[in-house]
């Protein structure tokens, strides 16, 4: 949650895209780094880099390793400003869409 919350727009990387179906988005650190490193060097094969990938999830949630884990993100992972109940952010988005409608009138004619 710490790593999100200090993300910025630039803090994200998509690896998997060299061979294709295994593709993410994930928050940049040593493992990702590495990763694309790796992943794009003209010796590694397929199998290399599924390899390079296994147990890396795990690391990351459930060992909280910062270093060797992946921490999949979104792409807008630097808007995230605050740490939030998904109950309180829809009443948010329908607070705030409501507030927009009633005065969308002016824009109808």
């Amino acid at each position: 949650k710490d790593m999100v919350l200090k993300a910025t727009d630039i803090s994200t990387v998509t690896t998997g895209r060299r061979f294709g179906g295994n593709t993410c988005r994930c928050l940049k650190n040593p493992f990702s780094r590495e990763f694309l490193k790796v992943e794009f060097a003209p010796e590694t094969t397929a199998e290399d880099v599924a390899e390079l990938g296994v147990g890396a999830l795990r690391k990351a949630a459930v060992e909280g390793d910062t270093k060797a884990g992946c921490f999949l993100a979104g792409q807008i992972s630097g808007m995230v400003k605050k740490e939030q109940p998904a109950a309180e952010i829809v009443k948010e988005i329908a607070t705030e869409a409501e507030e927009l409608l009633k005065g969308a009138a002016k824009w109808v004619k």
